[in-house]
């Protein structure tokens, strides 16, 4: 997973330093935790008939 920002300035600078703990202690785990779940649902081995 990857996430691109283009900075604006110094404002978006002092922005994304200002929330970066949040998006790596908060958001990210939680996206990558779905993301996982989503993807064992998924998986071959959970399909068996």
């Amino acid at each position: 997973m990857a996430v691109y920002i283009k900075s604006r300035g110094r404002w978006s600078d002092a922005y994304m330093a200002l929330i970066a703990p949040f998006r790596h202690r908060v958001v990210y785990p939680a996206l990558l935790g779905r993301i996982g779940r989503l993807w064992a649902k998924r998986s071959p081995t959970s399909r068996r008939r």
